[in-house]
């Protein structure tokens, strides 16, 4: 291959690997769609300040895993007096725009 077709090819294969390491860094998926890092914290974060809200309510602990790239399920433990300690199911799915998620708790 001559000098002149490869440096460019080099160098746009170079640019591309980039795109693709720094998406996967982003959403950990290589379509670039679903949670990042990022929106898993903020949801969680979410979580615990809605379900604090509730009177008597003290939240413990809140964790999210990704299921799929727009998917998220985990649980919350929360303190309710007179019953201790209980853990709710919840989950986060991602929507169609990209923009947009919804979170519950049951």
């Amino acid at each position: 291959m001559r000098p002149i077709i490869a440096i460019p090819a080099v160098i746009l294969l170079g640019l591309l690997g980039l795109a693709v390491a720094a998406n996967w860094n982003h959403t950990r998926t290589l379509s670039g769609n679903g949670f990042s890092d990022a929106d898993v914290a903020n949801i969680e974060q979410d979580i615990r300040t809605q379900l604090a809200v509730r009177r008597g309510l003290k939240v413990v602990d809140v964790e999210l895993i990704k299921q799929s790239p727009n998917l998220l399920t985990g649980f919350a433990k929360v303190r309710v007096p007179l019953l201790g300690i209980i853990t709710k199911s919840c989950s986060a799915t991602r929507g169609e725009d990209g923009q947009q998620s919804i979170w519950q708790c049951k």
